[in-house]
C-alpha cells in the first residue's frame, strides 16, 4: 500500500536543501513516492506547471509543505519560486481539496518558539521538525499522517451502554465513580498510586460507617431481615472495593501495603458509634458490621491471591493490627484471626426463608453475594488459606466456606506447586517459614495431628494441607 507525496520547500541555502533530500530519501525507503523538483522536473519543463500539477493531482495524497522563516517570507510576499505555490495553494484550493492533504512541516521557529508558517496556512496542525532530538518522533508522526494510521484511534463503538446505567439501584457511591476513572488516574499519574488509595478507602469507609440499622427489631426474625436487606444495599459498595483492589493489584504498581493494612484496622470503629458523646446505643444496630468485616477481610486476601501478590499477603497475614475502637482505649497487636467473626443474627429469618438444612447461613449468603464474574473459588480459596496458615502460626481461623470447595476437584494451586522450589521460594513468606526444611517439619507436625472436624451437620473432616501435596514431595522440582 504506498502512497504519494510532493514536497513544496524553499531553496534556502544549501544545508536546508540536504535536509528536504534526506527526508525525501527516508520517506521513498519506507515505501512513500516522493514527488520532487530535484528527480522530476526536467529541463525545458514549465516549474510552475509541475507545481500547480502536483498539488491538484488526484494521485498525489499528501503536500508537505516544508516551511522555515525563507518559506513563509517568500510565500507572504509571493516572490522567488515558492510564490507560485502559494499562487496555487490559496483558500480556494484549500475549499476545494480536502484539508488533510496538506501537511506543513516546521523546520525552523522564531526567538520566542513561534513556528514560522505562511500566513495561509497559520491557523493549521503542523509536525514540528524544529527540534533535531525530536526527528524521530516527528518522523514516525509525519509516516503516521501520509498512511493513515493515527498513534491512537478512535476505539469502536460500542453495542449497547454499560448495564449500570439501567439498574434499579437505591443508593448511590462516589466510590463507583472513583473506580470506573482508578485505571486512568494510574495510567496518567503512576505517581499518585498511594494518595488515591488512600482517598478511595477514606471515601469507601464513610460510605460503609452510613449502613446502620436505626431502628433494630427485637424479634429475632425481622431482626434477620433488617440485617439481610441491609446487606443486600450494601453490596455495590462492596464491590467497588473489590474492583478498586483488583484494579490496584493488577497495575503492576508497587504500592505501599499499610495503606490497605491501617484500612483494615479502622475497621473495628464500625462496631460502635464513632461519635463517642452517644452514650446511649443498641449494639444490634452495629453488630452486622462483624459479617462485613469478615467479608472484606476475605474479598483481600482473595483478591491478592488470585493475582498472586504474595509479598502483600505476607504482610496481611505475618503482620500485627492495633485494632481500633471505642472498647480500646491502649489497643494490643492481634493477628488476623481478629477479622474472623461467626454471625448467626440472620438464622431464624434465612432459615424460614431457604429451609432448615443449611449447614451455615453465614457461608451460604458469602458464598451467594459472590459477584457473578469473580466466581466463589476465589472467596472460599481465601478462607481456606486463612485457615491453613492459621494452623501453621497457630491462629485460630475456621473456614466457615470450605463445604462450597469443588466436590470433584479438592486440589488448591498455592499448596499443589510447593512442588516447585520456584514456587516455595515467593510463597515461603506467606506461610512464615525460611527455607524447605522448616516447611516439612511444620507440615510433618500438622500431619500427625488428628483431622479437625468441621461442621457437626456437615460430613467429613477439615481439610488439611497434606490433602494438596505430600510432604516429602515439597521442593522437589526446580
Amino acid at each position: 500500500m504506498n502512497k504519494k507525496v510532493f514536497i513544496s520547500y524553499s531553496w534556502t541555502n544549501p544545508e536546508h536543501e540536504d535536509w528536504v533530500l534526506s527526508l525525501a530519501q527516508r520517506l521513498v525507503h519506507d515505501a512513500v513516492d516522493v514527488k520532487l523538483d530535484k528527480w522530476d522536473l526536467k529541463e525545458g519543463q514549465d516549474k510552475y506547471t509541475f507545481m500547480e500539477s502536483m498539488v491538484t493531482a488526484a494521485d498525489i495524497d499528501k503536500v508537505l509543505i516544508i516551511c522555515d522563516k525563507k518559506y513563509a517570507e517568500r510565500s507572504d510576499a509571493r516572490t522567488g519560486g515558492v510564490g507560485a505555490e502559494t499562487l496555487i495553494i490559496t483558500p480556494k484550493v484549500y475549499e476545494s481539496t480536502e484539508q488533510k492533504k496538506f501537511v506543513p512541516l516546521v523546520t525552523q521557529t522564531d526567538e520566542n518558539g513561534k513556528a514560522y508558517l505562511p500566513t495561509y496556512i497559520g491557523s493549521r496542525i503542523y509536525i514540528d521538525f524544529s527540534k533535531e532530538d525530536d526527528f524521530e518522533g516527528s518522523y514516525e508522526q509525519l509516516l503516521r499522517s501520509i498512511f493513515e494510521r493515527p498513534l491512537l484511534s478512535k476505539p469502536a463503538l460500542g453495542a449497547k451502554p454499560p448495564s449500570y446505567l439501567f439498574e434499579d439501584t437505591p443508593m448511590s457511591f462516589k466510590t463507583t465513580t472513583m473506580v470506573r476513572g482508578l485505571e486512568a488516574q494510574l495510567n496518567k499519574y503512576p505517581h499518585r498510586l498511594n494518595s488515591l488509595s488512600r482517598d478511595f478507602l477514606q471515601v469507601f469507609q464513610e460510605d460503609l460507617s452510613t449502613f446502620i440499622i436505626t431502628q433494630p427489631a427485637n424479634n429475632p426474625k425481622d431482626l434477620g431481615k433488617q440485617i439481610f436487606d441491609i446487606l443486600h444495599q450494601y453490596l455495590p459498595l462492596r464491590n467497588d472495593y473489590i474492583q478498586f483492589l483488583d484494579i490496584l493489584i493488577k497495575s503492576g504498581l508497587e504500592f505501599d501495603g499499610d495503606v490497605i493494612f491501617r484500612f483494615l484496622e479502622r475497621l473495628s470503629l464500625l462496631l460502635a458509634p464513632q461519635n463517642e458523646q452517644v452514650l446511649n446505643w443498641n449494639h444490634r444496630s452495629y453488630e452486622h458490621f462483624k459479617f462485613i468485616i469478615h467479608e472484606l477481610f476475605l474479598y483481600t486476601v482473595g483478591i491478592a491471591l488470585k493475582n498472586e501478590n504474595y509479598n502483600f499477603l505476607e504482610n496481611i497475614f505475618q503482620g500485627r493490627y492495633f485494632m481500633q475502637g471505642r472498647d480500646r482505649s491502649r489497643p494490643e497487636p492481634e493477628s488476623y484471626a481478629s477479622f474472623y467473626h461467626y454471625y448467626d443474627s440472620m438464622d431464624v429469618y434465612y432459615k424460614d426463608l431457604h429451609g432448615q438444612n443449611i449447614t451455615s447461613v453465614h457461608a451460604d449468603i458469602l458464598i451467594k453475594f459472590v459477584p457473578e464474574y469473580l466466581g466463589k473459588d476465589v472467596l472460599v480459596n481465601a478462607d481456606l488459606l486463612s485457615y491453613h496458615v492459621g494452623q501453621v502460626y497457630g491462629d485460630d481461623w475456621f473456614p466457615i466456606t470450605y463445604i462450597y470447595r469443588n466436590p470433584y476437584n479438592h486440589s488448591f494451586d498455592f499448596f499443589s506447586r510447593l512442588l516447585s522450589k520456584r514456587h516455595f521460594e515467593k510463597v515461603k513468606g506467606v506461610l512464615g517459614v525460611e527455607n524447605i526444611g522448616q516447611l516439612k517439619m511444620v507440615l510433618t507436625e500438622l500431619q500427625d495431628k488428628q483431622k479437625e472436624r468441621g461442621y457437626s451437620n456437615a460430613r467429613g473432616w477439615m481439610p488439611v494441607i497434606a490433602d494438596y501435596i505430600k510432604v516429602d514431595a515439597v521442593g522437589e522440582s526446580k
